[in-house]
């Protein structure tokens, strides 16, 4: 099986932990709980990994039947992953633990589909070492929809299901170039390239797109680009491509992922750049207008991605820096005031992920490391 390509060290050390591989054999711990307050916030540990139930969580999110559902990117019964189930007070499944021969370090979680199932990919394994497409029942039986193969892409990222039934996601290598391409695939496993990146247009799309209400599809590539530190692209479902905005490190550098605001404004971070070089937070119009609304500094940097939640306000996390150095969770207004509501620190959670937002109005997210074993964790967050 080939050895899947690596970025430079210099524009993902903020994801250094991301894939790094821990050995077995440790004690099974699945609910140590464990509850921190500030203020009037509790954060409350759900689950404690420890590589034989999973390694590095990411990609939580809650499905129609109220359960959360997530990935790990190492760990589980073959050391390649898994695809876990969790309730709300903690409760976890194992569904599937992959093999490589299916697909290896599932690292964007997965999607539930318009029918019921859920849809994701491997970042690596697969027929061609390169990564897969799967879809899963809800009880737990994968089936591969796809294998990359290098020349259709290589090492693919989050799915989202479009308003036309497919699926749309972008590969971080691979392609006709070299760099990275958009993809689209149907229910039933049939792919179709719509754009090859080439260095000019941006390189690295490793944050998947969205569907604007204006029905175009819309997201990041990590560097490259006329500025050279990344882009954000607009696309339409044929695969036309023009690029929104070049970033070019004082307005920001390596974008993650976007989100559509209620406003209809395209929202996002940036890792690294902004007026103090340590990432900030930006709205971008569809038409290309940029404005930066918070730059981290110091105790604040490295920013991941945004939520919008019910209240309108913004959620987000940071990879590090807080009070203790390890991350925390903010809260940002529209305009651009920011609260920090949580430091993360004394290894109840390190390098935490993604946030999502329940039904119950309450934030889940997941940590890359930390936790009883430094396996990383899932937690819940009350404001």
């Amino acid at each position: 099986m080939k050895t899947k390509r690596a970025f430079s060290a210099a524009l993902v050390r903020h994801e250094s932990e991301y894939y790094r591989l821990r050995g077995a054999g440790l004690t099974f711990v699945l609910l140590a709980m464990a509850t921190v307050g500030l203020h009037a916030q509790t954060f409350t540990t759900l689950v404690n990994f420890n590589v034989t139930n999973g390694l590095h969580p990411s990609g939580l999110k809650q499905a129609t039947n109220g359960n959360f559902y997530g990935t790990t990117v190492n760990g589980g019964a073959d050391g390649e992953g898994e695809i876990f189930e969790m309730t709300p007070t903690g409760t976890l499944t194992i569904l599937h633990s992959f093999d490589a021969t299916d697909g290896s370090q599932p690292n964007s979680g997965v999607t539930q589909g318009t029918d019921g199932n859920f849809y994701g990919t491997a970042g690596a394994g697969g027929a061609y070492g390169d990564g897969t497409v799967f879809k899963m029942t809800p009880a737990g039986a994968l089936t591969t929809l796809h294998n990359f193969n290098l020349n259709d892409g290589e090492d693919p990222g989050k799915l989202k299901q479009a308003t036309d039934g497919n699926f749309y996601g972008t590969t971080v290598d691979g392609g006709a170039n070299g760099d990275g391409e958009v993809f689209k695939i149907t229910p039933t496993g049939t792919l179709t390239v719509l754009h090859s990146f080439d260095v000019s247009d941006g390189k690295f799309p490793k944050s998947g797109v969205l569907q604007a209400t204006d029905g175009n599809f819309y997201g990041t590539t990590y560097v490259n680009g006329s500025g050279g530190y990344g882009t954000v692209f607009k696309m339409t479902a044929s695969g036309t491509l023009t690029t929104v905005h070049g970033f070019s490190e004082g307005d920001g550098a390596y974008p993650g992922t976007l989100l559509q605001g209620t406003d209809g404004n395209l929202y996002g971070t940036t890792a690294y750049g902004g007026a103090y070089g340590d990432g900030e937070v930006y709205k971008l119009t569809t038409s290309g207008t940029l404005t930066i609304l918070y730059s981290f500094n110091g105790y604040n940097v490295q920013p991941g991605s945004l939520l919008q939640a019910k209240n309108g306000n913004f959620y987000g996390v940071t990879l590090h820096g807080g009070t203790n150095g390890d991350g925390e969770i903010y809260e940002m207004t529209p305009t651009g005031a920011v609260t920090v509501l949580y430091s993360f620190g004394g290894y109840d959670a390190l390098n935490p992920g993604g946030l999502s937002q329940g039904t119950d109005l309450n934030f889940y997210g997941t940590t890359m490391s930390g936790g009883t074993n430094d396996d990383g964790s899932v937690y819940k967050f009350v404001q």
